[in-house]
């Protein structure tokens, strides 16, 4: 069921829709392929259809949904091989934000670290990897680095709906105390290459967790890195 019109208030009214149908979308309440009725969204929450308009304009500019002349407005269908495509750049954009945790001041650092460690062993543990590598991003606070990574999760959300989550689960104790210990000691290769195991545990998890979609190619899982 969509978020009730209480849920979006006291924001922008069309921020809010955005963020109620943002939600809908991730919890596969709109799947992939669903049409969105303008007008029914507006009956459901009780609103103009003015902000409903804004909201979808937001969506389509964040790539959940997609707008076409006389063919309306649906969520987007990604492909296995475009989120093939998310996850190798999703690897770039992380790698290099890991490298530049080594210069946080190490009380951050280990404070950075003290929050993954809480992720992994909270019960049950969720979204540990992703999880992790939003904390280190917002550290840099780097709006642009932010962004781009922000719209590359919101595709595989939107692809694996509301077991995103759950489908992070930690590598292993070892490998992340690990990479803790090669941030800490300034080991950029150690770091580098650690990093990659994980996104490969992550990578995998997640391509396994999808429906292969007819008619596509089933997408061949990297091997981690030893």
């Amino acid at each position: 069921m969509l978020a009730s019109a209480e849920e979006i208030r006291p924001r922008l009214l069309y921020e809010g829709v955005a963020e109620a149908i943002r939600d809908s979308i991730f919890d596969h309440r709109l799947p992939p392929g669903s049409a969105i009725d303008e007008l029914a969204l507006s009956r459901h929450y009780g609103v103009s259809r003015t902000p409903v308009r804004e909201a979808i304009k937001v969506l389509v500019r964040d790539g959940l949904l997609d707008l076409r002349m006389f063919s309306g407005c649906s969520v987007v269908t990604p492909g296995r091989t475009e989120l093939v495509q998310v996850l190798d750049v999703l690897a770039l954009v992380d790698g290099f934000v890991l490298q530049r945790l080594v210069d946080l001041p190490r009380a951050r650092l280990r404070q950075l670290l003290d929050s993954w460690q809480a992720l992994a062993t909270a019960t049950p543990p969720r979204a540990v990897w992703r999880g992790f590598c939003a904390a280190a991003r917002a550290s840099l606070a780097s709006p642009v680095f932010a962004a781009a990574s922000r719209n590359l999760e919101q595709q595989l959300r939107l692809a694996v709906g509301p077991g995103f989550a759950e489908i992070d689960r930690e590598l292993s104790p070892a490998s992340r105390l690990a990479l803790g210990a090669a941030l800490v000691a300034g080991d950029l290769s150690e770091v580098d290459r650690l990093a990659r195991l994980h996104h490969g545990f992550f990578r995998n998890a997640l391509l396994a967790a999808l429906p292969v979609i007819p008619g596509e190619q089933p997408a061949i899982l990297e091997d981690i890195p030893a």
